[in-house]
């Protein structure tokens, strides 16, 4: 019966680091919903192994053979601890902020460059959506007298000479 563990342990020990993945996801990563990117990252393992192993050893004892010469050859079994080492790869998932979002708590917000002003918000990575009367990369330019709304895309119909606001 121990010969046959002794070939299971070495099937094992040529198979595992054959086969070993381990995926993970990394716990220092919080950040969740869209624009979360992730990157695999592979990490080498050293583990150890212990199996028995049997072995064989002659030796001569005391016998009463004469022809022998009263010296007779013995074969005793006897076991001893091997071990074995190997290197697994151990693979995780790291998730971050997509290129042009910053992470806000556990969410990753666009980044707008310049920043947005005047109540605009940043829609999508260096695009600003402006509050209704601006307009311009960054929200800095008004509305001209003949325009209005979220940046400034209606046109006035105003009659004698009014202007918009």
């Amino acid at each position: 019966m121990v010969p046959q563990l002794c070939n299971v342990a070495l099937i094992l020990s040529v198979l595992l680091p054959l086969s070993f993945y381990v995926l993970t996801a990394e716990s220092s990563t919080t950040v969740t919903g869209p624009n979360v990117c992730s990157s695999r990252v592979s990490s080498s393992i050293y583990r150890r192994s212990t199996s028995r192993q049997r072995y064989t050893v002659k030796s001569n004892t005391w016998c009463n053979d004469f022809w022998k010469g009263f010296s007779c050859t013995v074969t005793v079994s006897k076991y001893r601890t091997v071990y074995r080492g190997a290197y697994y790869t151990s693979y995780s998932s790291r998730l971050f902020c997509c290129p042009g979002y910053s992470a806000v708590g556990e969410t990753c917000r666009p980044v707008c460059s310049p920043t947005c002003n005047n109540g605009g918000t940043c829609a999508r990575p260096g695009q600003c959506q402006c509050a209704s009367g601006w307009t311009g990369s960054s929200c800095t330019i008004p509305c001209s007298g003949q325009k209005f709304g979220q940046n400034c895309t209606k046109i006035c119909k105003c009659r004698n000479g009014a202007s918009c606001n």
